[in-house]
């Protein structure tokens, strides 16, 4: 009886170590998205009124479906809920949608605190990029609304744009300028203007073939941005979804250089020469102490 619970013990311990263990690993492999469509201005939520219901048809529910299926949690945000940094947090991907309407200052920094220690944003805006200051807030001016063709047709290579020939651009915004981070990846056709003064009508200083896909860093965080949200983001375009949504998640952070005080390098630099100059000191008086006569 004792041999036997000698070895019977070991395996239930072992068996509950390895049933932690492969817990442990699929917890660290749920992937959370947050959808904050709290600014939305119906580009998400329609044909929905105020109750909002994931479960029910509404102009984002296709691409929250495929999140689903490749076993993500999603969590969609109404109008509202305030942001803040708890809740962000608890998010490996945010999905914004800055289309119309402002967020506090308090919601911004919650933002930028969210990326700057390591989270991963893709901003969307959508017509009338300037109706929401939060993408304005990273540095990323899109206005006016796309008239035209409005297709995305030009990229330049990076793993977000790779096997992507063309992109559904429903109707969105331009980006008009942008901060020295953001590194622009797609443009939109060049029969496609944006229209700034909405008469439908190309004036002079209304650019064709604006830029309007990229992508940043902010401090330890990773950025995807895109003026419009009804075409090739809820259409689920292939590979495109896929691409942004592997550099979000796995592509390595910008390496982050700390600024170290120059006082502290000096400080530094002295107390090199002088351990230096103390290891130095016994052979010195070692080799003054041979040649004495």
């Amino acid at each position: 009886m004792k041999k036997t619970l000698a070895i019977t013990l070991p395996l239930i311990v072992m068996t509950f170590s390895m049933f932690a263990i492969q817990s442990t690993f699929a917890s660290a492999l749920t992937v959370d998205i947050l959808v904050d469509a709290t600014r939305d201005g119906g580009t998400w939520w329609y044909p929905q009124e105020d109750p909002f219901n994931p479960g029910s048809p509404h102009q984002g529910k296709d691409l929250a479906d495929y999140l689903k299926s490749l076993g993500y949690l999603v969590t969609e945000l109404s109008e509202g809920t305030t942001i803040d940094l708890d809740l962000l947090n608890q998010y490996d991907i945010v999905i914004a949608i800055g289309a119309a309407g402002d967020y506090s200052e308090d919601e911004i920094n919650a933002y930028k605190s969210y990326a700057s220690c390591g989270g991963a944003l893709l901003l969307l805006t959508d017509h009338h990029g300037e109706r929401c200051n939060l993408l304005p807030s990273f540095g990323l001016d899109f206005r006016g609304n796309s008239v035209g063709n409005n297709d995305v047709d030009t990229f330049a290579t990076h793993p977000i744009t790779s096997g992507v020939s063309t992109l559904t651009y429903g109707v969105g915004s331009g980006l008009i300028s942008y901060c020295s981070d953001a590194n622009i990846i797609g443009w939109l056709s060049e029969d496609t203007f944006i229209d700034l003064n909405d008469n439908d009508f190309q004036d002079p200083g209304e650019p064709s073939g604006a830029p309007v896909l990229g992508y940043m860093y902010h401090g330890a965080g990773k950025i995807v941005f895109f003026g419009d949200v009804n075409g090739a983001i809820e259409a689920v375009e292939q590979p495109f979804t896929d691409n942004y949504l592997n550099w979000l998640l796995f592509a390595a952070p910008q390496p982050v250089i700390p600024e170290v005080p120059l006082g502290t390098v000096v400080a530094s630099a002295a107390m090199i020469i002088a351990l230096a100059a103390y290891i130095a000191m016994p052979k010195l008086r070692k080799k003054q102490i041979s040649i004495t006569p």
